[in-house]
C-alpha cells in the first residue's frame, strides 16, 4: 500500500471511528458498523484512489485488512467495480489463479513504458480469458503483434 493510500484509509477510518464515538461512546470500534455502512466506505475509498485512466483502484488492498473486509469486497464485484489489472509491474499469471474471475483490463499503453518480449506471458495470460477481458490497451512492436492478434482472433 502506498504512502498516500495508507493516509487516505487512515483518515476515513479515523473519521468514522470518530463519528461511533459520537453516537456509541468512546468504546465502540468500528466492527459495530453493519455492512453495507462499511460497503458505502469501500466506495467512497474506491471513487477518491480511482485511477481516471483505466479505472483501477486499490480493491486489494481492503480484502487483506480481515476476513469480514474480504466477505463484503467479494460479496459486492459489480457495486464497487472490482477488475483485474493487466499492466507492467503485475503478476497477471499468478493473479489469476488466486483471484475471483473478475474482468480483466490489459493496459500496456503507457508512453513512457515500452512492452518487451518479458511482459508476453501476462498479455498472453490474459488475453487467453476472452470472455473476461473488457478492455486491451497495448502498444506493440511488430515482434508481437502476429501473436496478439491471432490471439485475439483477428486476422490480418
Amino acid at each position: 500500500m502506498s504512502p498516500e493510500t495508507r493516509k487516505y484509509v487512515l483518515s476515513l477510518f479515523t473519521r468514522s471511528k470518530l463519528l461511533i464515538e459520537h453516537c456509541l461512546g468512546p468504546d465502540a470500534t468500528i466492527d459495530v458498523l453493519p455492512d453495507d455502512t462499511l460497503l458505502e466506505i469501500f466506495d467512497f475509498y474506491r471513487l477518491d484512489v480511482m485511477d481516471p485512466n483505466d479505472r483501477s483502484w486499490t480493491w486489494h488492498t481492503l480484502v487483506h485488512v480481515c476476513r469480514r473486509w474480504r466477505n463484503i469486497v467479494f460479496a459486492s464485484p459489480c457495486h464497487l467495480d472490482l477488475r483485474l489489472l493487466c499492466k507492467h509491474g503485475t503478476p497477471v499469471r499468478d493473479g489469476l489463479d488466486y483471484w475471483p474471475p473478475f474482468p480483466i483490463i490489459v493496459n500496456y499503453a503507457d508512453d513512457r513504458k515500452t512492452v518487451l518480449p518479458i511482459h508476453e506471458d501476462n498479455i498472453v495470460a490474459a488475453l487467453s480469458h476472452p470472455d473476461r477481458v473488457s478492455r486491451v490497451e497495448v502498444v506493440v512492436g511488430a515482434w508481437m503483434f502476429q501473436k496478439l492478434s491471432t490471439l485475439m482472433h483477428f486476422r490480418i
